[in-house]
């Protein structure tokens, strides 16, 4: 019995450089990158976040030291720092036709301060190094990875 002996040769080569490219876009896409530090995400900031009209138990999820991350990529934004809880306002009419504001003890508006990373860009400010959170932006968060809100970013003077 003769043995064939396989040597290796340009087409080997070629199917290894493929395989490692692969690998390296792989490595470098997405919050890998950002982890291991391979991509800028910026420096360490503030942004603060408003949610509107939340029921007694969605604003409950939202307590200081806890994480905030993107729904969609699941990406950790930062860290709650601070939360600060009001009653919603409710505008109504009076006997008069008049616009009267009162406070609504059943829904609250929540001020949270994130603390996280962050980079200015040409397209504005980005958190974490990849989402637009500019002041008057509105971005997707989830506390606890199955519920998902929308919070306005409000202006700050780490963020613009």
């Amino acid at each position: 019995m003769q043995e064939n002996k396989r040597r290796f040769n340009s087409m080997d080569f070629l199917l290894v450089m493929i395989l490692a490219a692969a690998v390296l876009s792989l490595i470098l896409q997405g919050n890998l990158a950002r982890s291991i530090g391979l991509e800028d995400v910026g420096e360490p900031c503030e942004c603060t976040l408003l949610l509107t009209s939340l029921d007694a138990d969605a604003a409950a999820l939202f307590r200081a030291g806890e994480p905030l991350t993107h729904p969609d990529t699941g990406e950790v934004l930062g860290t709650i720092r601070t939360v600060r809880r009001e009653n919603a306002v409710l505008y109504t009419l009076d006997e008069q036709g008049r616009v009267r504001q009162v406070s609504d003890t059943a829904s609250f508006n929540l001020t949270i301060t994130l603390s996280a990373t962050g980079k200015t860009a040409e397209h504005g400010f980005l958190l974490n190094g990849a989402i637009n959170a500019s002041p008057g932006d509105t971005i997707s968060i989830t506390p606890d990875e199955e519920a998902r809100f929308s919070a306005l970013v409000l202006p700050t003077e780490a963020a613009g």
